[in-house]
C-alpha cells in the first residue's frame, strides 16, 4: 500500500479505497496464522510453572526471577514464531510502496526496516512483561486477601497468565460470583469451586483467543504503517518525491471509534507526532485493533 499524492504527477495519485484493501488484503492473509501461534501460546504458559505460582502466592508478589524467566521465555517465542510474519508483513509494505514510488530497490532495501522490527520487537517484550507483571502481582494480592490456600488459588490463577489486568479481573469476579451462586443454590463448597473452575477455564479460553487475536492485528498494522512511512521518508530522502504532509485517514465505517473519527482529515509535517487521546504516535495504529492510515501529501 501506497497512499501519496504528488503534486505534479497525477498519474501517480492511488485511491484511498485501494489502498485500505491492499492493507487489508495483506493483514487478512496473516492475521489467521499468527492468532493462532498466540493463541497457542497463551494457553500453554510456558516461563511460569506452577510451583513459580504457587510460591509468588505465598510469597504475596512474583519475584524478579520468576519474572525475568517468563520474558525470555516470552522473547524466545517472539523471535522464532512472530518476526518471522512481522517481518513478511513489514517487507510486503516497503516492497509494495516502493514500486508505486517507482523507487528502486537494492540488497539493502529492507536494513531499515529490520532495524526497526528489531528495535520493535524489544520493546514489545519489554511491555508485554511489564504489563503481565502489574496484572499477576494486582491479582496475586487480591486472591491471598480472601484467605483461600494456595493450593487453591493457583489453579485459578495459573489459566490468566498472558491475560490483560482487565481480563484477569474479570475472569477472576466470574469465578468468585459463580461459588457465591452456587453456594447459595445449595452446592458444597468444593462441588461449587469445581464448576466454578471449569466454566472459568472456558472463559479463558475466550479471553485468550481474543488477546492473541488483539496482539496479532495490532502488531501487524504496526509494521504495515511503519514500514510504509520507512519506504517514503527513503524516498523522500533519495530525492524521488519531495516535502510531505501527513493526513489521517480512518476506515470511515460503524467500527471506528469515536477518538479516531476525531482524527479523521488531521494533518501535519511528516516528521511530526500525531497528537492522539491514547498518546503521541508516528502513523497509525492508535490503539488496539486500530485499523485507521496515512495518507501523503507532497506539498512542494
Amino acid at each position: 500500500m501506497i497512499m501519496i499524492i504528488l503534486k505534479n504527477e497525477i498519474k501517480k495519485e492511488y485511491s484511498y479505497f485501494s489502498a485500505l484493501r491492499h492493507l487489508r488484503k495483506v493483514l487478512n492473509a496473516n492475521e489467521p496464522e499468527l492468532i493462532e501461534i498466540y493463541a497457542r501460546k497463551f494457553s500453554k504458559h510456558p516461563g511460569i510453572s506452577y510451583a513459580d505460582l504457587k510460591a509468588a502466592i505465598e510469597d504475596e508478589y512474583l519475584t524478579d526471577e520468576i519474572i525475568k524467566k517468563w520474558q525470555n521465555e516470552y522473547a524466545k517465542f517472539v523471535y522464532e514464531h512472530v518476526e518471522p510474519i512481522i517481518k513478511k508483513v513489514a517487507h510486503s509494505a516497503f516492497s509494495y510502496s516502493s514500486k508505486k514510488l517507482s523507487f528502486p530497490q537494492s540488497s539493502d532495501t529492507y536494513e531499515t526496516v529490520n532495524e526497526w522490527i528489531s528495535k520493535h520487537l524489544a520493546e514489545h517484550i519489554t511491555r508485554i512483561t511489564d504489563d503481565q507483571q502489574k496484572a499477576l502481582n494486582y491479582i496475586i494480592k487480591r486472591a491471598v486477601s480472601t484467605g483461600e490456600t494456595s493450593s487453591q488459588l493457583v489453579k485459578v490463577i495459573r489459566p490468566l497468565v498472558g491475560l490483560t489486568k482487565p481480563q484477569m479481573t474479570a475472569n477472576y469476579n466470574y469465578y468468585n460470583t459463580l461459588v457465591d451462586t452456587l453456594t447459595k443454590n445449595g452446592s458444597t463448597e468444593k462441588k461449587a469451586k469445581e464448576t466454578a473452575h471449569k466454566k472459568s477455564l472456558d472463559y479463558a479460553a475466550r479471553q485468550h483467543r481474543k488477546r492473541a487475536a488483539d496482539i496479532a492485528r495490532t502488531e501487524m498494522a504496526t509494521a504495515y504503517n511503519n514500514s510504509e512511512y520507512i519506504c517514503v521518508k527513503e524516498a523522500q530522502t533519495k530525492g524521488y518525491i519531495r516535502t510531505l504532509k501527513k493526513k489521517w485517514c480512518t476506515a470511515d465505517n460503524d467500527g471506528v471509534c469515536k477518538n479516531c473519527r476525531s482524527l479523521e482529515g488531521v494533518e501535519v509535517d511528516i516528521n511530526e507526532m500525531f497528537q492522539t487521546y491514547f498518546g503521541a504516535v508516528l502513523v497509525p495504529p492508535a490503539h488496539t485493533r486500530c485499523r485507521c492510515v496515512v495518507l501523503y501529501i507532497e506539498v512542494e
